[in-house]
């Protein structure tokens, strides 16, 4: 923990008492504000809150005052997403759509208060072949379509509720682990289970299958914008919820074959350390570090939930690409980083790949224009490329995706 700012403990000392119970003194010298804004980045405020109530902690009493309402809001949130996920799955139903919820309430039901687990949208998985039936329910149910910027859902809204509608998973790597991981996510539909939250119930993954979206989320957003402690949360509550022989003898090896079996040894170890996941629940995995779970820990606080924290994200782009592609030479890693972001920022580029070597000097240019001009905090290109190889040789060696022959 010595690596760590006061803040980045306090946050975890509350974190732990929230999820476990753990009692815990916070740092003094606090700056509340730090951790104020440390926590929304991260995607954990209702829960640190209530680690605070719990610790008796003495707060400013505005800033409880804020805490204790943003809480709520984020509970009647909850709330409201899981009463129109229920009229969904209903619709879904009547019309004989397999479907199942990933992540959001399938997740939250392994916390020990479910409702300060925060929902942030709605994502439900059908059959790629069900897409077009589905889309006039999506209209019956009051959304409108947002389109998508990826390749395996839709994005609907109406007031106060998202829906991502998926017909895959995510987008995978053309190798050996990625090839595993989609012949896997094919069963995913088939072995479905019940899950339950706040006494709404809803068709959810099989504990096997939960663990691969759970991680492949995982891996999809850290070489993207980044993971913050509400992902991390979600693979200890997961962790702890699943008998440990189960994932010794039946989903470490699917994880093996899929190339994630490192990552997530490297996460579950990292929960045990710094989020205080009982040690038994790590008895599967081998050969973790102190070091591997410390850059792991850094790379999270440097990114935050979705990439809320990270303003060098053009650095975690250019990394990407050795890890996704097998590239290993820094222009070529950069080349693949700068093409990635400009297909999701840049949709003209998704139909006319010819205009991205013109992206390839736009958005460097842009983004040191916007830096001389005081639109954003200076920033050094040649240290965001060192940043970048930092980044890339810290990704190699949780061999993500990469399966021994």
């Amino acid at each position: 923990m010595k690596h760590f700012s006061v803040e980045q403990q306090a946050l975890l000392t509350l974190l732990r008492n929230a999820l476990w119970h753990q009692p815990g003194t916070l740092p003094e010298q606090l700056n509340w504000e730090t951790l104020d804004t440390m926590a929304k980045q991260q995607g954990v405020l209702a829960l640190i809150y209530d680690g605070a109530v719990a610790l008796k902690v003495q707060m400013p009493a505005e800033l409880k005052q804020k805490w204790n309402q943003l809480t709520l809001t984020a509970v009647m949130k909850n709330e409201r997403l899981l009463v129109a996920q229920d009229q969904l799955l209903e619709q879904l139903q009547q019309a004989d759509i397999p479907a199942v919820i990933l992540k959001g309430s399938s997740v939250a039901q392994y916390y020990p208060q479910p409702d300060l687990r925060v929902l942030g949208d709605i994502d439900v998985l059908i059959p790629s072949e069900c897409l077009e039936q589905a889309k006039p329910i999506m209209a019956q149910c009051g959304y409108e379509s947002q389109g998508s910027g990826h390749d395996f859902h839709l994005g609907y809204s109406r007031p106060g509720v998202y829906v991502e509608l998926h017909y895959d998973v995510t987008t995978l790597p053309q190798c050996r682990g990625g090839d595993m991981a989609k012949l896997e996510i094919q069963n995913f539909l088939k072995y479905r289970e019940r899950g339950a939250m706040e006494n709404h119930g809803f068709p959810m993954l099989s504990e096997r299958h939960q663990a691969l979206m759970l991680l492949l989320h995982m891996v999809r957003h850290m070489l993207g914008g980044g993971i913050g402690l509400r992902q991390l949360s979600d693979w200890a509550m997961y962790v702890a919820a699943v008998d440990p022989e189960k994932i010794k003898n039946d989903i470490a090896p699917m994880l093996e074959r899929c190339g994630l079996l490192r990552y997530a040894q490297v996460a579950t170890v990292t929960c045990v350390r710094y989020l205080g996941l009982p040690q038994r629940h790590a008895a599967w995995c081998e050969g973790v570090t102190d070091e591997d779970t410390g850059a792991f820990m850094q790379d999270l606080f440097r990114a935050g939930n979705m990439g809320s924290a990270d303003s060098e994200q053009i650095g975690r782009l250019l990394a990407k690409g050795s890890v996704w592609e097998g590239k290993r030479s820094l222009l070529n890693v950069s080349l693949a980083g700068l093409s990635e972001y400009a297909t999701r920022r840049y949709p003209i580029t998704r139909k006319h790949r010819w205009l991205l070597p013109f992206f390839w000097v736009y958005m460097p240019v842009q983004y040191g224009l916007r830096s001389l001009l005081g639109l954003r905090k200076k920033k050094s290109v040649t240290q965001a490329l060192r940043n970048a190889k930092n980044q890339q040789n810290f990704l190699e060696k949780l061999n993500i995706f990469e399966v021994e022959k």
